[in-house]
C-alpha cells in the first residue's frame, strides 16, 4: 500500500509540474509590464548628466566602462543614454517588438548601471 500511495505522489507531482501553463504569454506579459514601470521609476531617481562631473578614477571601474574614456566625458552623452534606455522601457511596457525591446533594455540598462 505505502509503494503505491508513492507512485500516485509521485505521478501527481510529475504531472503538476509538467503541465502546460494556461495563460503563459499573458502572465509574461504582465511581469514585462510590471517590470518596466519599475524600471522607470527607479530611473526617475537617478539624474545621468550628475556622472559627468565625477573625477577620473583608475581603479574601481566595473570591466564593462573600462573601454570608455576616463575624462571630460560630457553630460549629454549620459542624459542620451538615459533617454534611450527610458525609450526603450517605454517600448517594452507598450509590448511594441517585444525581443528588440527586451534587449535594448539589457544593453542599455547594464551599461547605465555599471557607470552608476
Amino acid at each position: 500500500m505505502t509503494w503505491q500511495f508513492w507512485q500516485s505522489c509521485e505521478r501527481r507531482h510529475a504531472a503538476w509540474w509538467t503541465t502546460a501553463e494556461p495563460n503563459a504569454a499573458g502572465r509574461m506579459g504582465l511581469f514585462r509590464v510590471l517590470y518596466a514601470a519599475f524600471f522607470l521609476w527607479h530611473l526617475s531617481w537617478r539624474i545621468g548628466s550628475d556622472l559627468a562631473g565625477l573625477p577620473a578614477v583608475d581603479h574601481h571601474r566595473v570591466r564593462l566602462v573600462n573601454w570608455l574614456p576616463k575624462q571630460d566625458t560630457p553630460p549629454i552623452a549620459f542624459e542620451s543614454l538615459e533617454s534611450a534606455l527610458a525609450a526603450a522601457l517605454v517600448v517594452l511596457l507598450v509590448g511594441y517588438r517585444v525581443r528588440w525591446a527586451t534587449a535594448a533594455v539589457l544593453v542599455l540598462g547594464c551599461l547605465n548601471e555599471a557607470l552608476f
